[in-house]
């Protein structure tokens, strides 16, 4: 089991999983607009925002990626700056 944060009450663990959920849901909307997202630092404002002191890393992204929208954000997520 995963050390319980004081303030509100949730592990690293799902406070981990809620950022890359809207990770997610940030780049999935993204592409709807079609506009282009900087990930590294979409990554690093949401994981400050729920108080992480890392980012996720890029093959928790990619798991979490709806298998509706893998074939088109797969790509922007391999692809090296």
């Amino acid at each position: 089991m995963g050390k319980k944060i004081a303030d509100n009450q949730q592990t690293k663990e799902e406070l981990m999983a809620i950022t890359v959920a809207e990770i997610v849901s940030h780049l999935i909307i993204a592409h709807k607009e079609k506009r282009d997202v900087n990930l590294n630092k979409l990554r690093g404002s949401i994981s400050s925002k729920y108080g992480l002191t890392s980012q996720p890393k890029l093959t928790d992204i990619i798991a979490a990626v709806p298998t509706d929208y893998k074939d088109v954000l797969l790509p922007k997520l391999k692809a090296k700056p």
